[in-house]
């Protein structure tokens, strides 16, 4: 993610503004993508999204570390002079934290991580044009939520492979004294805001472990179009976006 999400959002918005002047249609590219910042992504997607729609969710599973961690959010909220709405968030995180500690296994309901609230308004300058995402199993993370709300919110199709599913907030852990590894476990769930049917998969709200179903499958990964350059992916996702646009 970028050094200063504040930079960035407004470099995003000079090009979204020149996108919206200059273009009848737009392809956002998330393969290969292996996530980064959620809550900035998800922020991009204001952006994008000329209407209200719904933010991911996230399902804690809670613990002592994450009990101190969301304490010491709330008391660096209260002591930086945070506005009202952020320490009333922050105190219902740490709430809902510490009443899931206290039994066995518990998990948090879903919870707003990035604001007040899983709805979300669009950004004053946005992209309302036809829209197409791409994706593959290579998008992860964050990449699994923006594509995520992306196609919860019916924003346009999404194009190619599904996404890789891979979780939510990780979590670095040292791997014993000498073997110098350190694995990265997940900390949460992704909760989509309503369940999602696809073949070969169980009914879930949870993007872990299912992924993203692209609404236009398409397999990148085939010896012709990896022996052309990617031109037959790209002729083909060039053909549904220029479809989308028609159809709009």
């Amino acid at each position: 993610w970028p050094a200063s999400s504040v930079t960035a959002l407004r470099q995003f918005e000079t090009e979204i503004a020149f996108f919206q002047a200059n273009t009848d249609g737009l392809v956002v590219d998330v393969t290969r993508n292996n996530g980064g910042d959620g809550c900035y992504a998800q922020e991009l997607l204001r952006r994008m999204i000329p209407y209200q729609f719904q933010m991911i969710g996230f399902e804690m599973r809670a613990s002592n570390r994450l009990v101190n961690a969301f304490s010491n959010f709330l008391e660096v909220a209260k002591r930086s002079g945070a506005e009202d709405w952020q320490i009333t968030l922050h105190q219902a995180q740490l709430d809902a934290i510490v009443t899931a500690n206290q039994e066995n296994r518990g998990r948090t309901g879903t919870l707003s991580v990035c604001g007040p609230t899983i709805e979300q308004l669009p950004a004053a300058v946005v992209y309302t044009k036809p829209m197409m995402m791409l994706t593959d199993d290579f998008s992860t993370s964050a990449a699994d939520a923006i594509a995520a709300i992306f196609q919860d919110a019916n924003r346009g199709p999404i194009f190619g492979h599904r996404t890789n599913g891979a979780g939510g907030a990780v979590s670095v852990i040292d791997e014993g004294v000498f073997s110098e590894a350190t694995p990265r476990v997940t900390l949460s769930l992704m909760v989509r805001p309503k369940a999602v049917s696809v073949e070969g998969y169980p009914t879930t709200r949870y993007v872990e472990n299912v992924g993203i179903h692209p609404d236009i499958p398409f397999d990148f990964m085939t010896v012709e179009n990896l022996r052309s350059g990617r031109r037959l992916f790209t002729e083909a996702f060039t053909r549904a976006v220029v479809e989308h646009i028609n159809r709009q």
